[in-house]
């Protein structure tokens, strides 16, 4: 991953649109806005890529905002690993940051 990682939007509004399985590491979608998902669609990661959550134009890796939403601490510059090597595993005691 070469890019910086751009700010998460603000707790208050993930957990309006977003119900946060952290044992999971899932995400079920709560609301729907034109061209978003419908509600209840449950996110969960691939094997073969990283998974995005996208939200206003923008997109976000699906093991930042599970971990934001867990821990309430936004990774900022700092990356969220998955200690087990499998991308797809984003629960939260899969995830550390580094």
């Amino acid at each position: 991953m070469g890019r910086k990682p751009q700010p998460l939007p603000a707790l208050p509004q993930l957990n309006e649109l977003f119900s946060c399985n952290a044992q999971e590491g899932t995400l079920t979608r709560l609301t729907s806005r034109q061209g978003s998902l419908p509600p209840g669609t449950v996110i969960r990661g691939t094997r073969r890529y990283y998974k995005r959550v996208y939200l206003q134009g923008r997109s976000y890796l699906l093991s930042r905002v599970i971990w934001f939403m867990a821990t309430g601490q936004e990774p900022g510059h700092m990356q969220v690993d998955h200690i087990d090597g499998d991308i797809s595993n984003n629960a939260i005691t899969n995830l550390r940051l580094v």
